[in-house]
């Protein structure tokens, strides 16, 4: 047997030495303790504390306290003997600030209500598309919308490639709801379209499609059977170009996408800048999708639109002297655009001529062979006396005359 004591103790227990910082404990507590008043606390719950400065103290535990390891424990024990009492209550301070919103964002939000009005709903279609459905647009082999970018790992065919325009989502979505008989659309979406490039990522783009079909006025009790037709998508378009106060745009019969009806379509020009293409799909394309019913429709350039888009113009008071109207009827070839008359009146730079549009347009075979007549509509107006009769007809005599050399035109 055994006699005395053993003492098996083979890894003694080491006090760690903890530097207490006098302005970070009142700032952590929100208290407004002296050095001295937290040395006084610690020391009467037998730590061992020695002064180093008036922001500082150093603290040994004792052994019995393995719980006090951090100087955050320290804090602990004097907000708990200094009294909870003691400690004024402070609501938390955040700052708030409100970021001013991205002009694209607020433009996109904008040009949603402008569609809403006109009665459209937006759709969200997928970004990835198959190959198939771009072939059926019959895209000629060079054009850039034919060379999507494939995904490496796609869910099925009908998702294997990167949609480079929005027309193919927006067919599948009327097809669908022509599958539930309701015909009567106007569905637009405006989202990214994503185009190959020679680098690694595609180039990303905004663009805005709609789609238009069945009755110009679904929801009349009486009468209201007309039809969508091209002038529909086309004041759609306008309404969105005056939205962003873009002006001067043109409609030009090519070059035009193969999937649009040549008789019923056309491409949106700003100088030299394709801005998009409207008009009527092509019936061909009509028949490959199964739909029964015409559609108009329209794709934009939405960040070509944000990037021309101009100022909010100033208002101006209206009119003092009354306007003076002369039509001008002409019989033309019936290849010729008729934007052009419309072009070469604008650049004779007319001081009084306030209003050009087109009023008529009409075709028969007692006009002649290839022949058509484009009635336009010229409003004249002085902007500080009445006009007379005698000098409107001088002013519109000459522009008529110049008009009828230029395209060897007749009057009607």
């Amino acid at each position: 047997m055994a006699t005395g004591r053993i003492d098996e103790y083979p890894v003694p227990i080491t006090q760690p030495v903890l530097n207490l910082r006098v302005d970070r404990t009142n700032r952590f507590l929100g208290t407004k303790l002296t050095v001295g008043q937290m040395a006084e606390i610690l020391t009467s719950i037998e730590m061992q504390v020695e002064k180093q400065d008036d922001n500082g103290l150093q603290v040994v535990p004792p052994s019995f306290r393995q719980d006090v390891s951090r100087e955050v424990d320290l804090m602990e024990e004097i907000a708990r003997l200094a009294g909870y009492d003691t400690i004024s209550s402070t609501s938390p301070v955040a700052s708030v600030s409100a970021e001013v919103p991205e002009a694209h964002l607020v433009s996109r939000e904008a040009v949603r209500g402008v569609l809403t009005g006109f009665g459209f709903v937006e759709t969200v279609t997928y970004s990835f598309i198959s190959q198939a459905s771009l072939a059926q647009l019959r895209l000629p082999e060079d054009d850039r919308r034919n060379r999507p970018l494939k995904l490496q790992n796609p869910l099925s065919e009908d998702q294997a490639v990167m949609r480079t325009s929005l027309v193919p989502g927006l067919l599948a979505t009327t097809r669908r709801n022509f599958d539930y008989r309701n015909v009567n659309l106007r569905i637009y979406e405006l989202s990214k379209v994503f185009l190959a490039n020679e680098e690694e990522l595609p180039e990303e783009r905004y663009h805005l499609a709609g789609f238009m079909t069945g009755m110009r006025h679904p929801q009349l009790l009486y009468g209201g059977e007309e039809k969508i037709e091209y002038a529909d998508v086309k004041g759609v378009v306008e309404a969105l170009l005056r939205s962003f106060h873009i002006h001067d745009c043109q409609y030009r019969n090519e070059p035009l996408d193969p999937y649009l009806d040549p008789w019923g379509a056309a491409v949106l020009f700003h100088g030299a800048q394709r801005l998009g293409t409207l008009g009527r799909l092509h019936p061909e394309v009509e028949r490959d999708w199964d739909l029964k019913t015409p559609v108009f429709l329209f794709e934009l350039d939405y960040d070509l639109l944000f990037q021309l888009r101009g100022t909010r113009p100033f208002y101006q008071s209206l009119p003092k002297f009354p306007s003076v109207t002369r039509d001008m009827a002409l019989v033309v070839a019936d290849s010729l655009p008729v934007q052009q008359p419309m072009d070469f009146i604008t650049e004779q730079n007319e001081p009084l001529l306030e209003q050009l549009e087109i009023f008529d347009l009409y075709r028969n075979p007692q006009l002649g062979k290839g022949k058509k007549s484009v009635g336009y509509r010229l409003v004249y107006r002085a902007p500080n006396r009445n006009m007379t009769d005698e000098e409107a007809n001088s002013i519109h005599e000459g522009l008529v005359q110049k008009v009828l050399r230029t395209f060897h035109a007749v009057l009607r």
